[in-house]
């Protein structure tokens, strides 16, 4: 039958533009190098480890976050997404097939099918202005503003770790210095019930040594606990339950020289998240230009074919068809997008002021713990810890009495437990700074070395 040819020669007409427009556009999903799993670690070196050192160093512990923490890897899956957005925005509108009968089942001369018409049509909608080239740039800047909040988050990740680290170590660091304490409670009540066997004192003192012993043996029990809490939270980050090392190990009190202001100001516009908020501005750009190419009406062009039944003849149909922008022209959504686009440069520009202005912030509060910890290791703790040795000797001697003892050894101890506090001050504020920038501002990694030491160090 002729009409059945005419149907069939449009769907053949129909599967030819298809297999001609099979070919990939926009995004090439493969192409893509971005790796969410860290800076030069894979999940199959993470593998190769079988078993836990008893002390971890912070390299290792940035390994395994950076590897494992789940949180950091939902970044790779909006990856993922975003790519597909792309390659769906860069694709070209389907056409459209139709068939159409005219002048059939009516009454007369009409009824039944032959005077019927049949018109195969294959329509075609070609997008004007720019549409298809503004939505892969749009695509592309939502993958890149992927890539920034991972950057983002990898730098608030790397803080964290940082932070917790320093935790383990100040807390290593107390347990030692409890544990020292006690020691000396043992040794300073010995001597005590030496005098007290000698009759050069009275034996009421031993019981105040014995409940300063006491006391020492609490903190050492509490910084035991602080210990263990401070490695749990830091096992947390790459999702491990049960804590499979016995401490971690670094220069605790190496403190990494204080950065110049006029440089550290000079990395703002590089760090992550004004990198990111330039890229939304970049994306609100595109996104105007985008609006305003819809206000161009695209055009429609068919091709067909008619039969008529009652004559047995066949003729083409051509058509083409665009709307008229008298009503609709994309006005509100171009004056919301030119909208979106000012608030974004506001937000880059408040971004910059508040970055720069935390930035100041961290660096004084670095500079007075720097130089709290430098005055309590160089002046403040070798004078108390002289002190104290002095007055000890004294009281074996007799020149001193119990309460002077007593006042000297909570003096050293305060001092010592105070340097611990603004050593673990200036390692946060440190990492906070690094956090802000998005990158490290130290020499190499100070806190990666394999020496913990309670003794006075070198800067």
């Amino acid at each position: 039958m002729p009409r059945l040819a005419l149907v069939a020669l449009g769907a053949a007409l129909l599967i030819g533009f298809l297999t001609l427009n099979s070919e990939t556009w926009g995004f090439d999903a493969t192409a893509t190098n971005t790796d969410f799993r860290g800076v030069g670690h894979t999940t199959q070196q993470t593998k190769q480890h079988t078993s836990d050192p008893v002390l971890l160093t912070y390299t290792e512990a940035l390994a395994r976050v950076l590897d494992n923490n789940l949180y950091l890897k939902t970044f790779s899956q909006e990856l993922e997404a975003r790519l597909a957005e792309a390659r769906q925005s860069g694709l070209y509108p389907n056409p459209e097939f139709s068939i159409e009968m005219e002048n059939f089942a009516g009454s007369g001369d009409y009824s039944g099918t032959d005077s019927a018409e049949t018109t195969v049509l294959f329509s075609q909608r070609f997008e004007l202005g720019g549409k298809r080239q503004q939505r892969l740039a749009v695509g592309h800047l939502n993958k890149e503003l992927a890539e920034r909040e991972h950057a983002l988050a990898k730098a608030n990740l790397i803080a964290e770790t940082t932070v917790r680290f320093v935790d383990v170590l100040a807390a290593q660091q107390s347990l030692e210095l409890a544990k020292e304490q006690s020691s000396l409670a043992e040794k300073v009540l010995k001597t005590v019930n030496q005098r007290i066997a000698a009759g050069k004192t009275a034996s009421i003192e031993r019981l105040r040594f014995e409940a300063l012993q006491a006391e020492a043996a609490l903190r050492v029990s509490q910084a035991k606990l602080k210990l263990t809490t401070s490695r749990q939270a830091l096992a947390a980050l790459w999702n491990q339950v049960s804590v499979e090392f016995a401490g971690v190990e670094g220069t605790f009190e190496r403190l990494p020289e204080l950065p110049v202001w006029a440089e550290l100001s000079a990395k703002v516009p590089f760090s992550p998240a004004f990198a990111a908020q330039q890229t939304e501005v970049s994306k609100a750009d595109e996104t105007l230009a985008l609006e305003e190419s819809r206000r161009i009406p695209d055009l429609t062009l068919s091709i067909g074919g008619k039969n008529f039944e009652d004559t047995n003849d066949n003729a083409f149909v051509a058509g083409l068809a665009i709307s008229l922008p008298l009503f609709d022209r994309n006005q509100g959504a171009i004056d919301a997008a030119r909208a979106r686009q000012a608030k974004a440069r506001s937000m880059a520009q408040a971004t910059r002021l508040q970055l720069q202005t935390q930035l100041e912030d961290v660096w004084q509060r670095l500079t007075v713990a720097h130089t709290e910890a430098s005055l309590l290791r160089d002046q403040l703790l070798p004078a108390v810890q002289q002190s104290f040795e002095a007055i000890s000797y004294g009281y074996q001697v007799g020149k001193f009495g119990y309460l002077e003892v007593l006042d000297a050894e909570q003096t050293l101890f305060e001092t010592k437990s105070r340097y611990i506090d603004s050593l673990t001050r200036y390692h946060k504020t440190f990492a906070e700074m690094e956090q802000l920038l998005g990158q490290s501002v130290s020499p190499p990694d100070h806190r990666t070395t394999s020496t913990v030491s309670t003794t006075r160090g070198q800067s």
